[in-house]
This record gives structure tokens, sequence and C-alpha cells, in this order.
């Protein structure tokens, strides 16, 4: 059983997706019996929690069959983050000599890029050498942190490097020497955060502070 989003990139169990999904692509395979399998069923569930309990809703959609190629083209599809939540993939399927079986793909669909933000130094113009230990936090919701990425404004361009993410307080850590990057002392320099989630969405960079 393989599921493709838009009949391209294969969707894994418990993957952030990011991208548009319009259709969902489900090739079957047996081992043993080569005619095509009969019958198929694909269904779709989104599941959200209110006040504290997992409400499921089904996405509507439009079945195919192709050969051994079964496609699920959705009603409305998943392209903003008003569709960001829990997805549950299932595939009732049995064989001409009536084996049956569910395949169950669940996904998280994210449009949401994560919010990182500064928690050392403070952001209160604050004049600091060319050698600084910078902390911050990172909130995502849907896929996870991927990355955290310092961007750097020297005056003269934009340099880009990683900070180091711990996976469980989501909290990241860098030391900064301006020296590394060719900036002397007395120079303002901005920096900013950039995170990227597992789904592919990236922040763009708000929190920024000036050193010196």
């Amino acid at each position: 059983l393989y599921v493709l989003r838009n009949g391209q990139s294969q969707i894994k169990n418990n993957d952030g997706v990011g991208l548009s999904v319009d259709s969902i692509v489900v090739a079957l395979s047996d081992s043993f019996v080569t005619s095509s399998a009969t019958p198929v069923k694909i269904s779709m569930i989104k599941t959200t929690v209110v006040a504290g309990f997992a409400v499921p809703k089904t996405i509507s959609g439009t079945q195919t069959t192709a050969g051994d190629t079964v496609i699920f083209l959705l009603t409305d599809r998943l392209d903003t983050t008003s569709e960001d939540g829990f997805y549950t993939i299932s595939v009732a399927v049995s064989d001409v000599m009536g084996n049956a079986k569910t395949h169950v793909i669940n996904f998280n669909f994210d449009r949401t890029p994560p919010v990182t933000k500064f928690t050392y130094p403070a952001l209160n113009g604050v004049t600091f050498n060319t050698n600084i230990s910078i902390a911050g936090s990172a909130v995502e919701d849907m896929s996870g942190v991927k990355q955290v990425n310092i961007v750097i404004d020297t005056g003269f361009g934009f340099i880009s490097d990683t900070a180091v993410v711990d996976p469980y307080s989501k909290e990241f850590t860098y030391f900064l020497k301006l020296s590394t990057f060719g900036v002397g002392p007395d120079s303002p320099v901005r920096i900013g955060t950039e995170g990227t989630d597992t789904a592919g969405n990236r922040e763009i960079v708000t929190d920024t502070i000036i050193v010196f």
C-alpha cells in the first residue's frame, strides 16, 4: 500500500505535510493474486479537540479506480491554515479470495510556521560586546521544529547560521562571535530568528535584537 499526495510524494505514517493536498492516490499490490483487488473503500477523517474531547469530521471526496490505482479526489483541497489538523486515511480493501484488511495512515496537515523568539538577551537596546550567548524558544503545535536559524544582518548582507535546539524543551541556544563574520567592534548588527518545522513551513524573521 502506497499513499501519495497529488500522485507525487509519498505520505508516511505520522508525517507533517505542508504542501497543498487535492487528492489521495493509493497504489495496490498483492503478492499472491495478480488480479485487481476489489472492493476498495477510501475514507478520510479530520480530528480536532474541542473542550477536551476529540471531534471527528469526515472529509468528502470522489473515489475513482484505474487498474490497481485508486484516487480519492477531495471536494475541498487542503491548502490553508484553517485546514491545519490531524488527519486519518483509511483504506479498506479485499482481494478476489476474500482476504480483507484495513490500512490506516495518520498525518498532520500543517501550513503554519513555528514562532521563535529571544529569551536572552532582552529586547531593550542594551549594548553588548562582540561575543554573546543567545537563547530563545520555539513554539510549534503541529509538525515539530526542524531547525532554528540565526539570521545576522551585518549591514553588508545577511548571514544565516543554525542554532542548537533542545528536542524536548524546544529552547535554542547560539554563541555569537561577530569577528567570525568579519564584523568589527562598535558595528551595529541586527540579529533575528527564523524557525522551520518538519512540514517545511518557514517563519518570517520578526523578533530581532541589535548588538555592538
